[in-house]
């Protein structure tokens, strides 16, 4: 191992649990924390395929 990589630490992706479309499902806190972020990674289709409930949630969760 080089002098390098003696120095690299690795942390715990932190995680958040939501429910979709009746589904627990676990996304990175960072998503759920920034909208930019989620709205990088979660197409329109993608969300246009989620729930009525599922989209209502994730319409609330970004005005936080």
């Amino acid at each position: 191992m080089d002098a390098s990589c003696r120095h690299t630490s690795i942390s715990p992706l932190s995680l958040s649990r939501l429910c979709l479309g009746g589904e627990i499902v676990q996304l990175p806190t960072v998503l759920v924390e920034q909208e930019s972020m989620f709205r990088a990674v979660i197409t329109k289709d993608a969300y246009r395929s989620l729930s009525i409930e599922a989209q209502n949630y994730l319409k609330v969760i970004s005005l936080n």
